[in-house]
């Protein structure tokens, strides 16, 4: 026994690129929280891995 959802295409759009525009966002801060975080070749003074180590050093920059 099957019971078809009945929705309109323009509902059907509107859920279709929410659901793809909010991955995308999650995908994209989620990306460059672990770049910032573990970008261990650039001896930047704002980065996040630097902040990071000079709170568990207890030291201030």
């Amino acid at each position: 026994m099957e019971h078809k959802m009945k929705y309109p295409t323009v509902f059907r759009i509107l859920i279709l690129f929410f659901v793809l525009s909010s991955s995308l966002v999650s995908v994209i801060a989620i990306v460059g929280i672990i770049d910032s975080a573990f970008d261990f070749r650039k001896l930047t003074e704002n980065g996040l891995y630097t902040i990071l180590k000079s709170k568990t050093n207890n030291t201030k920059q």
